[in-house]
């Protein structure tokens, strides 16, 4: 240890701060620039070792690239004495750890005050992730909470200690040789790490970092570290073999979202957690009017107007039926305890585990303005489930309602939460397929779970992942079998998804294969006269007419389904799907006008199609299909304007078109469907 009064280059040594990887840190004084600085000199064990000398260098440099970031302590200087002596030249931070700071706390830490230093560090490594810098001993003794008046808490956290950090560009052999703290073959904090840190040649992803945030995060939530054992390395261990309890239960109060949040970054396999970025935008949503929802346990709606129309459909919806029902009854009503109580019963739960609880969220999903009720309530059957102990029907039960969850956010939402809870299920499907790998149910889940994730891949401009999904979705079902009508729709389902690939792709044949296959199975079930089956057979037979050459007979049979559709309209006037079905029926017959010509037949095609759609996008939530719809119609009549050299007709339409499209990017950039050539 160096006394004070010691000098280093130019700088004066005061105090002793503490140890840092590699070597000691020191408060001192630059007596060229009468600063105070924090100086950090390498051991000098370590000055011997070149290895140990370029780490050094490395965390220099890897400091360096983010010099005047407001969440990096900045490097001022690094270089060797004559001598030999090794150091590195800091800010001196003045604050506390992020540490201290929780130790301090008299009482828990407020969910907002939690989440805004969370994200803020989130935001920080995001921005070191960016620059292919992993972090690698991420934890609360390595940030720092300086003052900072512009911040809501008046702090603002700093990262320092890159130790032990990995560039990118290092070779992999640096993975081995990498540094203090270093304990048996280990790199990092065992307390902070994740569970690949404990294999040799795995800490290489800043995953790494991921995990160590999400053990931040629920300590300063829970006043306590997850796990507690006094041997860090026996918490490694834990992480690999023991399931840690589940953390809505240790975290009642905690929304819901934030929970899954926080599991998804501790998820063993670092392939299955988020990016930081991802994090960090997750936790700048306003958590604190859902916690306060949680703790009051009220749910308040209006939805008086529906109430006629979704009584008959919930008939034999079962408990999740139940509850929709007696929110539409009532302008104001908080939830009723009883249906909470039979949520809470395990034999319940399994007994109500069926398709009754998502084929009723799917016929109000035809219904315009009740998506917030219907997420709502998914939501707090999925907080149920995730609080009972009900094995094996609560895990199915857990999947449906993640799936349908997923599909709300994909067609309302953004990408990356649809990624999310498919994710979720996929873990749970693969969890529960190595207990029982013949287990009927997980493996039409599986298939399930393969399409969804196809579809937003292929949202995301991803076709080749997309048909991969598919395929296999397909293969999954093939494999075990389809009897019943759920099952021949989905395979249906799947070969359509298929065939809409494959004909982005290029591959018209197989595109036409896949939608005849489709077109197969759906007439098989569309036999039993159910409404529902014929405009599914319907909506098969509109997407092969886009692959169709005759186009006589084609536009005959579209005719045939306007009218069909129009007759299930008429028995169900508010019914979503069935409108939609049309206006894609007139989009088709349009563009077969357009091929031959006909460009007034095509333009009155079109303009019901659009009407139809605009229509449908009346209300409280967008819907991303419709919007589609509307920009596919948009798109069509700016092509007719154009050859009819009407330009003024033709701007307005393209500017609507891109206006449609700008806000659904400004919604979810990631949804590639919606970047339009000439739309800036």
């Amino acid at each position: 240890m160096l006394e004070a009064g010691t000098k280093i280059g130019a700088y004066r040594i005061d105090r002793r701060l503490g140890e840092g990887g590699m070597g000691e840190v020191y408060a001192a004084f630059d007596e060229t620039t009468e600063t105070p600085v924090a100086l950090k000199v390498l051991s000098s064990d370590a000055e011997k070792d070149r290895e140990a000398v370029g780490r050094f260098k490395r965390e220099a440099s890897a400091l360096q690239a983010f010099k005047n970031h407001p969440g990096v302590v900045e490097v001022l200087d690094f270089d060797r004495t004559a001598d030999g002596v090794v150091y590195l030249v800091m800010e001196l931070l003045d604050g506390q750890t992020l540490a201290e700071w929780i130790r301090n706390q008299r009482e828990s830490i407020a969910l907002e005050d939690a989440l805004t230093i969370a994200r803020q560090i989130a935001e920080t490594m995001a921005d070191v992730h960016d620059a292919d810098v992993i972090h690698r001993d991420l934890k609360p003794g390595n940030v720092m909470l300086v003052s900072d008046e512009k911040e809501r808490l008046g702090i603002r956290p700093k990262i320092f200690d890159f130790g032990i950090a990995k560039v990118h560009v290092l070779t992999g052999d640096d993975e081995q040789a990498t540094t203090l703290p270093k304990t048996r073959g280990f790199i990092g904090t065992p307390r902070y790490a994740a569970p690949e840190q404990s294999m040799p040649g795995k800490a290489n992803t800043d995953k790494i970092d991921v995990y160590a945030l999400g053990l931040i995060l629920y300590e300063m939530l829970a006043g306590k570290r997850l796990f507690e054992s006094e041997d860090g390395f026996e918490e490694i261990y834990k992480r690999h073999n023991i399931e840690p309890g589940v953390l809505s239960e240790l975290l009642p109060e905690v929304p819901r979202g934030l929970v899954e949040l926080m599991g998804e970054m501790l998820a063993k396999k670092p392939e299955d957690r988020p990016t930081m970025r991802a994090c960090a935008a997750r936790m700048a949503r306003g958590w604190e009017a859902e916690a306060n929802a949680r703790r009051s346990k009220r749910m308040k709606y209006v939805a008086r107007r529906w109430s006629g129309t979704v009584a008959v459909m919930i008939a034999g919806a079962g408990i999740l039926g139940l509850m929709w029902r007696t929110q539409f009854e009532s302008e104001t009503i908080t939830q009723p305890q009883n249906t909470i109580e039979e949520l809470k019963t395990d034999t319940q739960l399994t007994s109500t585990c069926n398709d009754s609880i998502i084929d009723a969220d799917w016929e109000y999903g035809r219904i315009a303005n009740t998506l917030s009720i219907r997420k709502e309530q998914l939501l707090t059957y999925h907080r149920e489930l995730m609080q009972s102990t009900a094995a094996a029907g609560s895990l199915v039960c857990m999947i449906k309602v993640e799936h349908r969850l997923s599909d709300l956010e994909r067609l309302h939402g953004t990408l990356d939460a649809a990624e999310n809870y498919v994710n979720a299920a996929r873990i749970r499907i693969d969890h529960g397929l190595a207990k029982a790998p013949k287990d009927a149910q997980l493996s039409l889940e599986r298939a399930m779970n393969l399409s969804k994730r196809g579809k937003l891949r292929l949202a995301k401009g991803d076709t080749s992942a997309a048909l991969f999904d598919f395929e296999n979705s397909i293969a999954v079902l093939e494999d075990r079998g389809v009897k019943t009508d759920n099952e021949k729709s989905m395979l249906a389902t799947s070969c359509l998804e298929l065939g809409e690939a494959q004909w982005l792709s290029g591959n018209a044949n197989a595109a036409m294969r896949a939608y005849e296959k489709a077109i197969d199975l759906r007439r098989s079930v569309a036999s039993t006269n159910d409404p529902y089956w014929k405009a599914m057979h319907v909506e098969a037979l509109v997407l092969r007419s886009k692959l169709s050459a005759e186009a006589n007979s084609t536009i005959d049979d579209l005719k045939k389904a306007d009218s069909a559709m129009q007759a299930l309209i008429e028995t169900a006037e508010h019914d979503l799907l069935y409108r939609f079905i049309r206006a894609k029926i007139h989009l088709q017959i349009g563009m077969i006008h357009k091929r031959r010509h006909d460009l007034k037949r095509a333009t009155d095609s079109f303009q019901a199609a659009r009407d139809i759609a605009s229509a449908l996008r009346k209300g409280a939530n967008e819907h991303k299909e419709y919007g589609l719809l509307l920009i596919d119609t948009l798109g069509e009549l700016s092509l007719i304007a154009g050859e009819e050299h009407d330009f003024t007709l033709k701007t307005s339409l393209d500017n609507r078109r891109c206006d449609v499209a700008k806000n659904f990017t400004a919604q979810d950039a990631l949804d590639k469907r919606f970047d339009l050539k000439g739309c800036s």
